[in-house]
């Protein structure tokens, strides 16, 4: 431990001096480096090898690059879209401003739909800032729901791949859409304190066959379920709410680690640090095929692009929690996260998400079109102390909503038992 803390020490200290080292002006605080404009060294058109690397490290974030770097790297610089909001969520986010706040206790009071604060209503020093910006990572402009069939995920140590499972995975939500505003209660159905619902169903390998997750997410933070349907047992247990902080089925991600961050705002502090700008894979074609490199697990994705970057830290509530602070890098017109950096008890980098997106209007899914939505195509998740990463992308990706009786039964317990047979 001690020596892997110094070489993680070691490298926070590289990063901290690169930007002097390459002549960049832009500043390095607690692992986060903040570029402006003039601080960009590249540009849409241009292919960069390793022979760039000056002009790539500044983009990505603390720890991450010596991941991204190797020989025979190769990234083609794409324009940065215009992925804005779809004109429902915008109209909404007009029509309820300053409905929303906050309570003692910090929960969201008086919501309905659309951004509860507008992002760039939110000043890095005003109280409450941080919750304010977090609380829009939840009620970003997804839309009503996400299928993933299959997602195939890869578990990769020092380039050889020790495992690999497929799901298929769901996720709906229920209240506070513009989609759902004229229904009763302004929700999909009769479960008004519900936010979202997800079904997990592990097809493959044979071990975790028919093994089964489903997660309901309440609006009121003082709740969450999670049952899990294990088929050796033939049993459905409820999941813990530590449980959820444990890698699942031996991967490295987390329940509360999907997307970049799934879990409660309450159960954070949080700072919002300001805004920066990060090379990400927006608009991407995921496939197996698109990591490779020495030790298998480098992105080597054609479309990249310098967005926009919210910058958050969330340091857990719970003292048992196995991270001591996780730093996020929210795209700004999506809120969706481009990475994640999650530190250990020690203060020491411990995992990190590169998260990948494709925009719903360029999805070879034809259901997608007009949705005008990002697609979560999958992260790679790299633990830079075992040198084990996950690669897990996501095929097939739709914008799928369901009717209030479809969502009805899709969710429930009594699935977990049909869909075992």
């Amino acid at each position: 431990m001690e020596l892997r803390n110094r070489a993680a020490s070691a490298l926070a200290g590289l990063v901290i001096a690169f930007g002097a080292a390459t002549g960049g002006a832009y500043e390095v605080r607690e692992g986060v480096k903040y570029l402006n404009d003039e601080d960009i060294q590249i540009a849409a058109g241009d292919v960069l090898t390793a022979a760039d690397w000056e002009k790539i490290a500044p983009l990505i974030p603390d720890g991450y690059e010596q991941f991204i770097r190797w020989d025979g790297m190769r990234i083609e610089v794409q324009p940065s879209g215009d992925y804005a909001p779809y004109e429902a969520y915008q109209t909404a986010t007009r029509e309820n401003a300053g409905k929303a706040s906050l309570d003692a206790d910090g929960n969201l009071v008086g919501y309905v739909s659309g951004y509860p604060f507008p992002p760039e209503e939110v000043a890095v020093d005003e109280p409450e800032a941080g919750r304010k910006m977090a609380g829009k990572v939840n009620w970003n402009p997804r839309g009503v729901g996400l299928e993933l069939d299959p997602i195939d995920w890869r578990i990769i140590k020092r380039g050889t791949m020790v495992r690999r499972l497929w799901s298929y995975y769901w996720r709906l939500y229920f209240c506070n859409k513009p989609e759902y505003a004229e229904m009763p209660n302004g929700c999909l159905t009769s479960d008004t304190n519900i936010e979202w619902k997800e079904f997990n169903h592990f097809t493959e390998p044979f071990d975790v066959k028919d093994t089964m997750l489903i997660l309901h997410r309440y609006l009121d933070a003082t709740k969450d379920d999670a049952w899990i349907y294990l088929p050796a047992l033939r049993r459905v247990r409820r999941f813990g709410a530590t449980q959820k902080s444990d890698a699942l089925l031996g991967t490295e991600a987390a329940l509360d680690d999907f997307w970049g961050f799934t879990n409660k705002v309450p159960e954070r502090t949080w700072r919002y640090l300001g805004k920066t700008k990060v090379l990400a894979g927006m608009n991407v074609d995921l496939d197996v095929s698109d990591f490779g490199g020495p030790e298998g697990w480098y992105p080597l994705h054609k479309h990249y692009e310098v967005r926009d970057a919210y910058v958050l830290e969330a340091v857990p509530l719970e003292e048992t929690h196995p991270y001591s602070r996780s730093v996020l890098y929210l795209d700004t017109q999506q809120l969706n996260n481009l990475y994640t950096q999650h530190y250990d008890r020690d203060g020491q980098l411990w995992k990190g998400w590169q998260v990948f997106w494709k925009w719903s209007e360029t999805s070879p899914i034809e259901e997608n079109h007009g949705k005008h939505v990002p697609l979560w195509m999958g992260p790679n998740v790299i633990n830079v102390q075992s040198m084990t990463t996950l690669s897990a992308p996501c095929h097939n990706a739709t914008a799928k909503g369901a009717t209030p009786r479809e969502a009805r039964t899709a969710f429930s317990l009594t699935r977990l038992k049909v869909d075992s047979r």
